[in-house]
């Protein structure tokens, strides 16, 4: 085992390194401390972290961003209504994990933020990213955000066809299909990928939006169809198409701004056409600087509808 920066407390371990083993800590079995964004925890690397049986949290990331956390098993936290695999607070923000175990938590698999509010500063909109993760067996939910955005991608978890069993500001995208229709609950919507109807073959993205009242534009049932490369100074073009059961109900195809120097705004087309006609929508995105975007799904404003979304080009 090697310990890098290691405070040995009443909650287990502090600001921690790579090959990391905390079992049966009285309250929090490993804890990363720090601000969001202010240099202490930035563009790390943590592998081969194993925090199981602990009593609030496995893994608590209070500070920390831009990171990278590989091969990590947070399983068994056992405090009643709280107690989660892993702990993500405010000034954990834009943290890719991988390879992740958070199985049989007395509450939560992942939280991030806490449902009394947010308890440390942070600089800018909360969001981490998780690949290739297992929450089964949590006593509440597979995961919930309280504040910003969890992104869950190739998920295993047993409450993912379950109304609520991913709280608000979760992000699920599977980025694959096992023969039959992957189904994620949200409080207010579910999104299914399915092939009832589809635009020429194939599978699509189902929105069914249950609430009209807690669904609205700055807050609609979404889902992530894509992450688009983009280069300094070239306009990326992305389009979709969209449709929906009723000509009331908003859709649109977005990219959120402020995820790359250069677009400052969120780029958005929306539906134009009746119901249950396909219409294709276009988005044009021309950054200052190389990465990735998100390109999203969104539907709003009336209860009990349908909108699809397929084929990227």
């Amino acid at each position: 085992m090697i310990f890098e920066d290691v405070k040995v407390t009443g909650c287990g371990l502090e600001n921690v390194g790579s090959d990391t083993f905390v079992v049966g800590a009285q309250y929090g079995g490993v804890s990363i401390l720090g601000y969001a964004n202010d240099g202490t925890y930035m563009g790390e690397t943590f592998d081969g972290i194993f925090a199981c049986g602990n009593f609030t949290y496995g893994i608590g990331v209070l500070g920390c961003s831009r990171s990278l956390f590989k091969n990590i098993t947070a399983n068994r936290s056992g405090h009643g209504t709280i107690g989660c695999g892993i702990y993500l607070a405010a000034g954990a923000t834009d943290n890719i994990w991988q390879n992740v175990s958070a199985k049989n938590n007395s509450a939560n698999g992942i939280t991030q933020g806490w449902a009394s509010g947010i308890s440390y500063p942070y600089k800018g909109f909360v969001r981490n990213i998780f690949r290739n993760v297992d929450l089964t067996g949590a006593g509440n939910w597979g995961a919930v955000a309280y504040v910003g955005e969890l992104i869950l991608q190739k998920l295993t978890s047993d409450k993912a066809g379950v109304a609520g069993s991913f709280g608000s500001g979760c992000q699920v995208f599977n980025g694959y299909v096992d023969g039959n229709d992957v189904v994620v609950s949200f409080p207010n919507y579910t999104a299914t990928l399915q092939n009832d109807v589809d635009y020429d073959g194939g599978y699509c993205w189902k929105l069914a939006v249950a609430s009209a009242t807690t669904l609205g534009a700055v807050n609609p049932a979404r889902i992530l169809l894509a992450v688009v490369p983009v280069q300094s100074g070239v306009t990326k073009t992305v389009k979709y198409w969209a449709r929906r059961d009723d000509g009331t109900l908003n859709v649109r195809l977005k990219c959120p701004g402020l995820q790359i120097a250069g677009v400052d705004a969120d780029v958005a087309d929306s539906m134009t056409v009746g119901a249950n006609t396909w219409e294709e929508l276009s988005i044009d995105i021309t950054p200052s600087a190389d990465g990735v975007v998100e390109i999203f799904g969104e539907a709003w404003g009336v209860a009990s509808k349908l909108a699809y979304f397929d084929k990227y080009h």
